[in-house]
């Protein structure tokens, strides 16, 4: 006796969401052609018992069924139902070897549609990478979104794949394809990153810049520092860099510390050098040796001096027209903290008939924006960072301070 059956499939790529309706007596229609199949009495007792096991949750079981049905299969459209059935139950199964068995032995048949076999490249890749294959997932991988195109995830995935391989350069084509132009996840930046520092490509410094202004950690912060002092990013700027850094707690290191002390002294923002040393040591993150103590000592007589005098320096440079004396008056407040006093003297130092004395504008617009920041005064901020960004040598300081001025 045979039974004659309808076979309605509808798969999704990485679901496999598989319906497969059979019924006695009604016509199959297989996707390869439109023929009618009528199944063999022992083939649609495999069958039964396969669906009987799936419905109680045994999947394992449905399984070793539906291979049954395989080896019993005589005709096209019963080894086709045959093979759907073991990608459902091996999927449904988690048993992620049996899916590549069957993948592989439905892209190896002469009865499966095209279609059906670019789906399986997909189902195949996927179940090497849960069996952490990835040699094995990528060649399937690279061949199905060759075929189809690929939709964004597909490329995200390939690029990680590439990346496990060692191979760079399609790993970074994968990743501009995944982008489609838009920004980057964090993850496809650090795979652009790792590729980058593998070929001592310059373009990772931009990459953990832009780490850093979306996505700000202390690592990614290390990381800027170390290439910012071995890079293209002078004193001034860097001393900025160095600001943000302390104020969110990232600089641990001795030897940055105590170049920020340094060069914020030299700025004269001698009170601000102070206060790094004293926090640094009651953090426990520096220890003063003899050298340091004679540093700190000197700070401490050159603050009390700036402290008890800038009132009076304010007065004579507000008589004046010099903006040199006015940025310097403005330091000396922001080293002490006293930040509307500090951005009065500096916009003044700022103003057109005072700036043709200031050597470096961006570096008093750039303590304006920090200073505003601080007291929170974010949009006025923003115009003195901009203004200081203009200047490429302040780029990539004022770049971090904009994008992350509100954390």
């Amino acid at each position: 006796m045979r039974q004659r059956i309808l076979n309605i499939v509808a798969a999704a790529p990485g679901a496999l969401l598989l319906s497969v309706v059979l019924v006695a007596g009604v016509a199959y229609a297989p996707a390869s052609n439109a023929a009618e199949c009528n199944a063999s009495k022992g083939w649609f007792e495999k069958y039964t018992a396969a669906t009987e096991a799936q419905k109680k949750g045994d999947y394992a079981g449905a399984l070793s069924h539906a291979k049954e049905m395989l080896a019993a299969s005589t005709q096209a459209c019963e080894k086709q139902t045959s093979f759907q059935l073991q990608r459902q139950y091996a999927y449904s199964a988690k048993n992620w070897s049996e899916l590549v068995a069957v993948c592989e032995a439905m892209n190896a048949s002469d009865i499966v549609s095209a279609k059906d076999k670019t789906a399986n490249l997909k189902q195949i890749s996927d179940a090497q990478q849960q069996l952490r294959h990835l040699d094995k997932a990528l060649p399937p991988l690279r061949e199905y979104v060759k075929q189809t195109g690929g939709t964004p995830a597909d490329w995200n995935n390939l690029s990680e794949l590439e990346l496990a391989a060692g191979n760079c350069p399609a790993a970074l084509s994968a990743i501009d394809k995944a982008s489609g132009g838009k920004n980057l996840t964090e993850k496809q930046l650090l795979a652009q990153q790792q590729c980058y520092f593998k070929s001592k490509d310059e373009r990772r410094e931009a990459v953990i810049q832009q780490l850093m202004e979306r996505f700000p950690k202390k690592g990614y912060y290390a990381d800027l520092v170390a290439l910012y002092r071995i890079g293209k990013i002078d004193d001034r700027a860097l001393l900025n860099v160095y600001r943000l850094g302390f104020q969110h707690d990232w600089l641990t290191t001795a030897d940055d510390i105590l170049l920020y002390a340094k060069l914020a002294d030299t700025s004269g923002a001698t009170n601000e050098a102070l206060r790094v040393l004293d926090k640094s040591v009651e953090k426990k993150y520096i220890t003063l040796d003899d050298k340091s103590k004679n540093l700190e000592a000197q700070e401490k007589r050159a603050a009390a001096e700036d402290a008890a005098n800038v009132a009076q320096l304010d007065k004579e440079s507000q008589a004046g027209k010099n903006g040199d004396k006015d940025v310097k008056v403005g330091m000396m407040y922001f080293g002490l903290e006293q930040y509307p006093a500090a951005v009065a003297a500096l916009n003044r130092g700022l103003a057109a008939d005072h700036v043709a004395r200031v050597a470096r504008p961006d570096d008093a617009n750039m303590a304006v924006g920090i200073a505003l920041a601080r007291q929170k005064k974010f949009a006025d901020a923003e115009k003195a960072f901009t203004a200081a960004k203009a200047d490429p040598r302040r780029a990539k300081a004022a770049g971090l301070w904009l994008a992350l001025m509100k954390n």
